[in-house]
């Protein structure tokens, strides 16, 4: 029994270690100088670790986008990524819920095969960009 108890927790300690190792040691976190609509988190592949929007500012509601791309596409109507990964397409939605909207995917995020542009948007659906209402401070991180 004991042997088998160890092997197990060896077993977990490395599959730790190695998950970890996906993720780099230091993030640098990417932020809007001021109150925005877009943040370029990255303007090349990566993943996304977190990102975040608060001190909503122009309304009580929208949505936090977070679009496959390497600067934000015009307003209008996004199409969800699938498993094709399109520049510009839609990749995650939060909505606002008391002026915040978090995601924290840490290591588990899907690939951004073009870019990682964060949008506050207005619109009353994540598949709608509209943006020229709605600002907040935008910090995001990305590797």
């Amino acid at each position: 029994m004991w042997k088998s108890l160890a092997a197990g927790l060896a077993l977990s300690l490395v599959a730790g270690s190695a998950l970890a190792q996906s993720v780099p040691q230091s993030i640098t976190p990417v932020t809007t100088a001021a109150n925005a609509a877009t943040l370029v988190v990255k303007n090349s592949p990566a993943r996304l670790f977190s990102a975040y929007a608060s001190g909503l500012t122009g309304g009580t509601s929208g949505f936090l986008l977070l679009i496959n791309a390497t600067s934000a596409p015009a307003d209008g109507s996004l199409t969800g990524c699938g498993t094709a990964g399109a520049s510009g397409c839609l990749m995650d939605c939060v909505p606002f819920t008391n002026g915040i909207a978090q995601v924290n995917d840490g290591d588990i995020s899907a690939p951004f095969n073009t870019g990682i542009v964060a949008v506050v948007s207005s619109a009353t659906s994540c598949f709608t960009k509209t943006t020229g209402t709605l600002t907040a401070f935008i910090e995001a991180r990305g590797y």
